[in-house]
């Protein structure tokens, strides 16, 4: 509750030592100081964050070299989020629900070893992001993560900007991104629904409008969007996200 205010507000508050980059733990209200502009805040109670997280997971077929070092990154990452309630989503071929929001590690990661890319199927990951981000508004968290796991191909999910924002904010979500993804193209985006017509190649105009559209949300909710080139870059990435959360 600020100084100045009788309403209270939620602060999400993460601590890092700067010597090793890991988490630091077991901090009190009183190693904390909060202020609103020039006034001192009063620190009503500090719980440690125990949110929600949507890990969704590519299963299109351009995600089939690498999926096996992606499925284990996936099933390491939730290992790390052991006592959080996560719930896993695919988005080849179609956005579905794979698992409900559970602390059942061990149900999770038999669903993780379960999952396989599709030999013709097509990423909608917008779809993912936007179902997931309504499920997780149901819950009305203070505060969620979505964490999405890509192969970097062209989305078929045909979503306006607009139509992934606002569930996304409504659900409070911090958007994690890590996506392997090798088209190069430059420019900025053309219209509302990121399609450029100063280019011949679709395939890069396409995956450029997406790129941003990716970026943007994460540049939005506070999370970090990481560009790789290979299974093992993903997993460095999660593993870098598993303990920055655990």
């Amino acid at each position: 509750a600020s100084a100045t205010q009788s309403s209270t507000r939620f602060v999400l508050a993460s601590v890092v030592n700067p010597m090793t980059d890991t988490p630091v733990i077991g901090l009190a209200a009183e190693d904390f100081v909060v202020q609103e502009g020039s006034a001192p805040c009063e620190i009503l109670a500090l719980t440690a964050a125990q949110y929600p997280v949507a890990i969704l997971v590519d299963t299109s077929q351009a995600a089939r070299t690498e999926f096996t070092r992606m499925r284990a990154a996936v099933r390491q990452l939730i290992s790390r989020l052991s006592g959080r309630e996560v719930a896993l989503y695919t988005f080849g071929d179609r956005a579905f629900r794979v698992a409900d929001f559970t602390r059942d590690t061990t149900q999770l990661e038999r669903k993780v070893d379960d999952v396989f890319p599709h030999a013709d199927g097509e990423s909608h990951v917008l779809d993912g992001i936007v179902e997931a981000a309504k499920d997780l508004a149901r819950r009305e968290p203070d505060v969620a993560m979505i964490i999405v796991v890509s192969a970097g191909s062209n989305d078929q999910s045909n979503r306006t900007p607009r139509e992934v924002f606002e569930p996304v904010l409504a659900s409070r979500s911090i958007v994690h991104v890590v996506e392997m993804r090798s088209i190069g193209a430059s420019g900025r985006l053309g219209n509302v629904r990121g399609r450029r017509n100063f280019t011949s190649d679709r395939a890069a105009e396409a995956a450029l409008g997406l790129q941003e559209l990716l970026q943007d949300l994460v540049g939005r909710t506070r999370g970090d969007y990481d560009r790789v080139v290979s299974g093992n870059g993903s997993a460095a990435s999660l593993d870098q996200i598993g303990r920055a959360n655990a």
